[in-house]
């Protein structure tokens, strides 16, 4: 008996399913169900640890896996084992009959990574596999663009003897010649000439071979390219030249080369950067010699007024800033905004030039047009050993620019700390102040403070509805939250020189105000444990401090704000609900900044949760979608509308996610409330595009018919909405959700008849922007597509004024008729042709609309509209017709 279960145990480990355990997200082993004794994910490892003979061995005893199986980057077994270069696995799993031209995420097939590793054997295999030279990856590139590139000559033949285009161009019109000129390879470009390349071609950027070669640096291949093109003063869309390549470069053979060839010296590009400036910026003396020495001008100037100076300056090369004044370039010379090379040096720190170009005369004590000195420049930048050789050299720490801005106050803003403790301990006045009154501790929170809704963006389209607030306005700015600790750094100090705690600027907000506001909470704390006043308010609107820490603050900063108001006097202390002039409480504020904490630690004050400002807006009509759930669970008034009555269902309707609708609804908000404007909640998610706010609203019983004060219904509004596909990323196709919406609302029962204050039908709507799914969708339907609106306009004009080939084809296929005539005697024909809708006219003329028609404006007929448009493909169509 014993015999036997060992027996079965053996048989059992050795032939038997089994299942590998593998380490899963929660750090527990799971099981993975395996096919016989192999998984994929086993070979991927195998190639993963370049094993390749094991993964051959393997690989017989998996012969109904799925090895065209993709991975999370979208790649196969045969992209893994080109990667790798090893020929075993390759040819394993082509005689497996894998597809040889699966591609990845980016397009690429295994022929295509083969050429960009460089492994020319594996090309070769590919090939003989008679695998598919041509295809192109998501660049725009084939295998020979990659081999090209990576200067594998005997695959370059290869692909070129088996049908490769040798002038195939990429998505940038890239040749595999500008990938072998990039590459430098002057064997492959050569190989390539001889099999009849162009050497003329250019790519978008209008860049040509000879500024790629420029570009690369090497000589021999410059100059073979050189020697088949008389055009080296061609300029690409940047107005830059193979001479300005070729200094950027460094290369002097290549410029002397071009030099030779009588190639401008002088030659400014789109931004007025000679050749000499490029030299100049680079550091590269030689070349900067070598331009001189051929009459480069040393005082041309680019579009910002910058001299080549002002470019050895920002390189720090005191050499070719010596060629220059040399060449009689005065020092001092400013660009357009007062800025002189000096003033460059300082901004870029640059402490060895700055010594240089005072000791050739340059002026310390000069100024930029905004009265900015070059303390002012090196401070803002935090280059602090240019600080310091300033300041040795006689100028003192304390100097003001137009705005009265010290240094000490730029590089507070720059949140340079280190800056700020060098001038400090020079002696920089913590108490001056701007003509804002912003003090240094002002600039160190930031000076920025605004909290007005945003403007609506919009897709090219008249925006139908739109409310003063649509949603919350960021309450905090993430990259000042990540820079915290230096604002404290520098906060602190600040206050330890003197700087006062409670100065106020010109809105009368306190540096307390200020880290109340931006949500800086060890900064908040900080104040409040150093005395910070509670008392100032704002000017404009009379906001007191627990208004800026409703906006932005958290919990615990609201909590030392109570406590430092109940040590105040009396007559001085807060109330958690004192309005400003515009009627606003904190509460108001926490709502506009979505904060939470804020939001509950308000109302368990007192705060009135429906107190209402200047424009009877309470809390939840400014609320963000986390807050109007707090709002909305404790008793917040859900029919309340503002002056316009917009109410908070609405409001909802704009924003995504249906969790604050749900709540609305469950609380008792009317789902078919209107504004001024008799626009309902389904209105505005129709015209939205919000699919699953719209199914919402529809299954809670909204209205379809309804119409707003123009006379739009939900299903005219809904053709409104312009669909943009996302980017799709795996095999499911995304849902347009404005068919999706149009096909629900006529499925609901929405009147088709209805028509704008323009006459107008659904189809007329969306005839102007509807896509081949809507007309796919509309074409099994029954509609009326010979309706005019007041303009006598069928759908079919609508379609040819705005060039909808689509709903051109749908319309006409469901009887839409070619001879209707509008108001002023046009046919579908001659819209077409007047809005220069070439696709659409094209189509009707195929269909055999009259081609004789007359345009009663003009008295002409087609074929004079269609020259006159420049339409040519129309004008041919229109004779070939016997027009």
């Amino acid at each position: 008996m014993k015999k036997w279960l060992l027996f079965l145990i053996i048989s059992l480990s050795v032939t038997g399913c089994k299942s590998e355990k593998k380490q899963g997200k929660s750090g527990k082993t799971k099981r993975v169900k395996r096919r016989g004794n192999v998984t994929v994910a086993q070979l991927t490892a195998l190639l993963k640890e370049k094993k390749g003979m094991e993964f051959v061995a393997l690989l017989k005893e998996a012969p109904t896996l799925p090895l065209d199986s993709k991975d999370k980057s979208g790649e196969t077994l045969l992209h893994r084992a080109v990667e790798n270069g090893d020929l075993g696995p390759v040819n394993a799993l082509l005689d497996a009959k894998v597809n040889p031209v699966v591609l990845d995420s980016k397009e690429r097939t295994p022929l295509h990574l083969a050429c960009i590793k460089g492994h020319e054997p594996v090309v070769s295999l590919l090939v003989k596999k008679g695998v598919a030279t041509d295809t192109k990856d998501i660049l725009g590139a084939t295998p020979l663009h990659y081999c090209a590139g990576s200067a594998l000559t005997g695959s370059v033949k290869l692909l070129l003897d088996r049908g490769s285009k040798v002038d195939s161009p990429d998505s940038a019109q890239r040749t595999p010649m500008f990938y072998a000129a990039f590459k430098g390879s002057l064997p492959m470009v050569q190989l390539l000439v001889s099999r009849g390349a162009s050497t003329t071609s250019r790519d978008k950027a209008r860049t040509t071979l000879l500024m790629e070669a420029a570009r690369s640096g090497n000589v021999r291949l410059f100059k073979h390219l050189l020697s088949l093109t008389r055009r080296y003063d061609d300029t690409d869309r940047q107005d830059r030249t193979a001479l300005g390549f070729a200094v950027r470069a460094g290369s002097t053979e290549i410029v002397k080369l071009l030099l030779g060839k009588k190639a401008d010296v002088n030659h400014r590009d789109r931004r007025g950067v000679t050749p000499l400036m490029y030299a100049a910026r680079g550091g590269h003396e030689a070349v900067a010699a070598l331009l001189l020495s051929t009459r480069a001008h040393p005082l041309e100037k680019d579009r910002r007024g910058r001299t080549p100076l002002h470019y050895a300056a920002v390189s720090g090369n005191a050499k070719i800033a010596k060629l220059l004044l040399d060449k009689k370039v005065w020092v001092d010379q400013a660009d357009y905004h007062g800025r002189t090379p000096l003033y460059t040096a300082a901004e870029s720190g640059n402490a060895a030039m700055i010594e240089f170009l005072l000791s050739n005369k340059a002026n310390l004590k000069k100024r930029d047009r905004y009265n900015n000195t070059i303390l002012h420049a090196a401070a803002k930048n935090g280059k602090n050993k240019a600080i310091e050789l300033i300041l040795s050299k006689g100028l003192t720490v304390t100097q003001f620019n137009k705005k009265s801005q010290t240094p000490l106050m730029l590089a507070a803003d720059g949140l340079h700390v280190e800056t700020v403790q060098l001038l400090l301990n020079k002696g920089a006045d913590v108490k001056k102040i701007d003509k804002t009154d912003f003090s240094a501790l002002h600039h160190a929170l930031g000076t920025a403070w605004s909290y007005g809704p945003g403007k609506p963006r919009h897709r090219k389209r008249q925006l139908r509805y739109v409310y003063s607030f649509t949603g919350p306005v960021a309450a905090k700015d993430n990259n000042a939250l990540k820079t915290m600790e230096k604002r404290l750094s520098i906060v602190t100090m600040l206050l330890s020189k003197g700087d006062d705690i409670n100065r106020t600027d010109y809105h009368k907000r306190s540096p307390l105000f200020v880290a109340c506001w931006n949500g800086y909470e060890k900064i908040a704390l900080y104040l409040i444990s150093k005395g910070a006043s509670l008392s100032t308010r704002t000017v404009a609107q009379n906001y007191s401090v627990f208004h800026a820490a409703g906006f932005g603050s958290t919990g615990k900063v609201l909590m030392a704000l109570k406590s430092a108001n109940e040590k105040m006097p009396e007559k001085e202390r807060l109330a958690v609900t004192d309005a400003g002039w515009d009627k606003r409480t904190p509460l108001h504020f926490a709502a506009l900044g979505d904060n939470v904490q804020a939001a509950q630690w308000l109302l368990a004050q007192g705060a009135s949760i429906n107190a209402v400002d200047k424009e009877n807006k309470t809390p939840l009509l400014l609320a963000g979608p986390a807050v109007s759930m707090v709002l909305v669970n404790k008793g917040a008034d859900v029919g309340m509308g503002d002056k316009n009555r917009v109410s908070p269902i609405l409001l909802s309707a704009f924003r995504p996610g249906l969790d604050v609708m749900k709540a609305l609804i469950d609380k008792g908000a009317n789902i078919n409330v209107t504004d001024k404007g008799n626009v309902t909640p389904l209105h505005i998610a129709a015209w939205s595009g919000n699919l699953e706010m719209t199914s919402l609203l529809l299954e809670k019983g909204a209205d379809v018919k309804t119409t707003d004060a123009s006379g739009m219904s939900p299903l005219l509004v809904a053709t409104e909405f312009t669909w943009e596909p996302p980017a799709q990323t795996g095999d499911s196709k995304p849902v347009n959700p404005q068919v999706a919406i149009v096909k629900l609302l006529l499925e609901k029962g929405s009147d088709a008849a209805i028509v704008d204050s323009e006459g107008n039908t659904f189809v007329h709507l969306a005839a102007r922007s509807g896509g081949k799914e809507l007309a796919e969708m509309l074409e099994t339907r029954t509609i009326d597509v010979k309706s005019t609106n007041k303009a006598m306009e069928t759908p079919l004009h609508i379609a040819a004024q705005y060039n909808n080939l689509q709903f051109a084809k749908m319309i006409f296929g469901k009887g839409g008729d070619l001879k209707a005539v509008d108001k002023e005697g046009r046919t579908p024909l001659l819209t077409a042709l007047l809005a220069k809708s070439g696709r659409v006219a094209r189509y009707l003329i195929e269909e055999k609309s009259d081609l004789q028609s007359i345009y009663p404006k003009g008295k002409v007929q087609p074929l004079h509209i269609a020259c006159n448009s420049g339409l040519y493909s129309v004008t041919k169509l229109l004779l070939e017709k016997g027009a």
